[in-house]
């Protein structure tokens, strides 16, 4: 029997806007993650949009081999978006000093 991840990754790759919604709203379940931690709330906003695209578009590829690993997927997707959005922010305070 297949898990409800394998079932949500099928019907996005058939192109089902449902599970694209579902996947959406995994996506924001993650929001109050840690990771996200000290970034302002209108960015965190666009960082999961931006998450929600990463994601989407790879499933949509066929890069998730795995479906029951896509909330592990989702975090690194999330984690290194706010670790871009983290650097720069220090790029950009960095021009205030020079």
């Amino acid at each position: 029997m297949p898990s409800a991840l394998a079932a949500l990754v099928r019907s996005i790759r058939d192109g089902s806007r449902e599970a694209a919604e579902r996947l959406y709203a995994l996506i924001c379940q993650r929001r109050g993650s840690y990771v996200m931690r000290g970034v302002p709330y209108g960015d965190r906003e666009d960082l999961i949009h931006n998450a929600f695209i990463i994601v989407l578009l790879a499933v949509q590829r066929g890069s998730v081999n795995q479906p029951d690993s896509l909330p592990s997927y989702i975090h690194t997707v999330i984690a290194r978006a706010t670790s871009a959005y983290f650097r720069r922010q220090n790029w950009d305070g960095l021009s205030d000093i020079y």
